[in-house]
């Protein structure tokens, strides 16, 4: 599952519908989409992961992310290169 706005949700499942699909109820409506790995490719799932972990990053409004495999932070840029 990744938490994307409903405008991305609509564009992932746009583009690959086997592979994205919202959860049900309020949280579906809300951007929560479901993320079925036999039918994705590993760049959609890359390109979903990233973008749920911007919309994170923007939405604390903090520049960094704590790293679980570090006690420092890591900015934006460092947590992408962890979910590569």
């Amino acid at each position: 599952m990744v938490k994307l706005t409903p405008e991305q949700q609509s564009a992932f499942i746009k583009k690959a519908p086997k592979a994205f699909t919202p959860c049900s109820g309020a949280w579906g409506r809300q951007g929560c989409t479901n993320v079925h790995l036999p039918f994705a490719t590993k760049t959609t799932v890359r390109a979903a992961l990233t973008t749920a972990a911007k919309n994170i990053v923007a939405r604390s409004g903090a520049s960094q992310v704590k790293s679980p495999h570090s006690r420092k932070g890591a900015t934006a840029r460092s947590a992408h290169r962890l979910m590569s």
